[in-house]
């Protein structure tokens, strides 16, 4: 049995979780994916040329979809749910017809809960099933602000994933990453400011680690903020390192315009030559921070 014992990180597809504000660009993020089909419990795909199975009506409709995935002989790469919270409610009439329930609260202390997780799980099983065939899977899913209040602190306010609460650790347990899709934002005070004033870029990035302002995770090894873009899901996937030099990251750090800095460093990351591309990159760096020096 030892003599079958293999070493080293193992290539396989995108098994990914990824919420965010609403038009933030989670739909156009999946449709970066090569060959995608998305499924759809939403319209957020109408002006993407993507392929888009009918919207489901029914909660048997998507485990069909995702069975006739798994069968193969389609031609397709990836699948793409769009969006986990658009297909909950779907569930939850599936639930309610089967035990003739008004409501999932019909049976009281949460239980209604508790029994759509063995349905959350059968999802997710066919997803792996998919996963195994070479095909990448993303889910989208909307973001909302819950208050939380830990034991040891005061209540403050998070951003979590837009579903019932156990059904989205259930969730979060099974990706590989879970990434928070928002808008950057940068704060600035001026000399007789008495506050701070945010502004955003207009860039769009994903974050990537805990905070305590979102929930985030990868297995990628990933840097706490990359930029919102398929390629650097397929090249973290793919075992390319998704960090910047160490010199190029402490430069791009210093740049006043962190949209900028965000598009170069987009651009880096995206280039087969990352050597070549890092020595054009910090040349372009000197020379923007010459140009805010000189405001």
């Amino acid at each position: 049995m030892l003599q079958q014992v293999k070493r080293g990180r193992i290539q396989a597809p995108i098994k990914a979780l990824v919420y965010g504000v609403e038009g933030v660009g989670k739909s156009t993020l999946g449709a970066g994916l090569p060959e995608p089909l998305f499924i759809c419990a939403e319209s957020g795909t109408e002006q993407l040329d993507v392929a888009r199975l009918p919207e489901p009506r029914a909660w048997s409709e998507v485990l069909q979809a995702l069975d006739e995935l798994a069968a193969g002989g389609h031609g397709y790469q990836s699948v793409v749910v769009d969006t986990v919270d658009w297909l909950e409610p779907l569930l939850w009439d599936e639930l309610c017809r089967r035990n003739k329930w008004q409501s999932i609260e019909s049976p009281g202390y949460g239980k209604g809960y508790v029994e759509a997780l063995a349905e959350w799980r059968g999802l997710l099983r066919r997803l792996d099933i998919v996963r195994a065939k070479g095909i990448h899977v993303l889910l989208l899913a909307h973001a909302t602000v819950r208050r939380v209040s830990p034991p040891d602190l005061e209540a403050y306010d998070r951003y979590s994933l837009k579903v019932n609460e156990k059904a989205a650790a259930l969730v979060r347990e099974w990706a590989d990453a879970v990434l928070f899709a928002q808008y950057e934002v940068s704060t600035s005070k001026g000399k007789q400011d008495r506050v701070a004033r945010a502004y955003s870029t207009g860039e769009r990035v994903l974050r990537t680690v805990y905070s305590a302002s979102w929930d985030a995770k990868n297995r990628w090894g990933l840097p706490e903020t990359v930029p919102l873009d398929a390629r650097v899901l397929l090249d973290a996937a793919g075992g390319r390192s998704q960090q910047l030099a160490p010199e190029l990251e402490d430069a791009l750090g210093a740049v006043m315009d962190r949209a900028w800095a965000a598009k170069l460093q987009a651009w880096v990351l995206s280039q087969g030559d990352r050597e070549a591309a890092t020595s054009k990159a910090l040349a372009r760096v000197r020379d923007k921070l010459q140009e805010e020096d000189a405001k």
